[in-house]
């Protein structure tokens, strides 16, 4: 039996290719996915974001003065950046190295700058040859609340990675 996604014809999967041992992972992947809980507080936001959007638009189509347009202009200038962000902020890997994604940065470290990753049991955190940096699974985390086995998973997922490098 054969699954397809839908609307799968959007983006096909690219044909099937051999893997060998010079095979390479170049495209960062999220350790772990998205908590409900972060999901709903950003699906919430997304809609109240396009709600200000399409009320603002309703507003200014319907009586457009300048001040209308600047004030719709001027929150969706704000939220929409911001929530863009939210969205990708989490940890991820590759062949190259980890990469943390905050909300006011990013932070790039190659696998071969890291000299260990440690649990205390709450969060993992990486050390580099200069500095020590917060990911972000850690069990009281919005993707990990009430989610051990979760956070256990996205444990082990991160040191397997850092071990194979």
């Amino acid at each position: 039996m054969t699954q397809r996604r839908i609307f799968a014809f959007l983006w096909p999967d690219p044909p099937p290719v051999p893997v060998d041992g010079r095979a390479r992972q170049d495209r960062y992947l999220r350790v772990s996915g998205r908590g409900p809980l972060r999901l709903v507080l950003l699906v919430a936001w997304s809609l109240l974001t396009f709600g200000v959007g399409l009320v603002g638009a309703v507003a200014v189509s319907t009586r457009p003065t300048a001040a209308a347009l600047i004030v719709v202009a001027a929150a969706l200038t704000v939220l929409v950046p911001i929530l863009a962000r939210c969205w990708q902020v989490g940890t991820y890997v590759s062949d190259h190295g980890i990469r943390i994604i905050t909300l006011p940065r990013t932070i790039r470290v190659p696998w071969s700058d890291v000299t260990s990753l440690e649990s205390d049991g709450s969060r993992v955190h990486l050390s580099t040859h200069t500095h020590s940096v917060a990911t972000h699974i850690a069990s009281r985390g919005l993707d990990y609340i009430g989610r051990r086995e979760a956070y256990d998973i996205a444990v082990d997922r991160l040191t397997n990675w850092w071990q194979q490098r």
